[in-house]
């Protein structure tokens, strides 16, 4: 996982182009409280994994319940707002209002705080065009030291992505497979896996790799029905474990 805002552009029927997010690894509870407890540690502020945990999952349910009652909730904490919201067909207006036929719920958005932080922090990356078939990768995981968006020279890897990694390239396709990349050194190509689907991606880190600094990952795969290959770059440079 990198840091960067995945997107795909998207041509519109009517002329032009809008824009998709590509969805990455997603977000849990504890990946929460971890950060949340990190930028209390950094202010001072001391509480427990299970003390963060309860004051979320209370500060949810005050939200929801307020929500219920048809209140908005404004610029919570700074940077959240959330409104209750409805809608749906109704024939009769005399109708029984049940959650499904109201089409109750609620929808979020950023206060202006929010949004300045977001744009102070967001760092975008284009994946591709809807209908240019690309190789994206979402994961790369060390299978030495069992942690993410690094390498251990000459140990195991597993790169993960949606879908698209089409086939596994033949050995004598030189332009295909996964290549890294340092400053001031060659590109070393990695054409040999153990397993190779759709999906995932298994196999060894190569033994050394010239240059210095952090390793830039590219991947080439050649589509069926395509004359040239499709290349993807993952867009945060990996480090080398010592």
């Amino acid at each position: 996982m990198d840091n960067h805002f995945h997107f795909n552009v998207v041509p519109k029927a009517g002329g032009g182009n809008t824009t998709r997010v590509v969805f990455q690894e997603e977000v849990r509870t504890p990946e929460l409280v971890a950060l949340a407890k990190a930028g209390l540690d950094a202010r001072g502020v001391t509480l427990t994994e299970e003390q963060i945990t309860a004051v979320g999952e209370e500060v949810s349910k005050a939200k929801i319940r307020e929500l219920a009652k048809g209140r908005p909730i404004r610029r919570a904490f700074g940077y959240f707002t959330d409104e209750p919201t409805c809608g749906g067909r109704h024939d009769n207006p005399d109708f029984i209002p049940t959650v499904d036929n109201m089409n109750a719920g609620a929808r979020g958005r950023l206060t202006p705080d929010g949004l300045a932080l977001f744009d102070s922090i967001v760092s975008f990356q284009r994946d591709g065009v809807i209908g240019d078939k690309v190789p994206i990768i979402n994961r790369i995981y060390d299978g030495a030291t069992r942690e993410t968006g690094q390498i251990t020279l000459g140990g195991p890897f597993r790169i993960s992505g949606p879908e698209d990694f089409g086939s596994e390239p033949a050995m004598g396709a030189t332009l295909l497979g996964i290549f890294l990349e340092r400053d001031g050194g060659t590109p070393v190509r990695i054409g040999m896996f153990s397993k190779w689907t759709d999906s995932e991606i298994f196999g060894s880190w190569p033994a050394a790799i010239s240059g210095t600094g952090d390793v830039q990952l590219r991947i080439a795969v050649q589509y069926s029905g395509n004359a040239d290959p499709s290349v993807f770059v993952y867009g945060e440079d990996l480090p080398i474990v010592p």
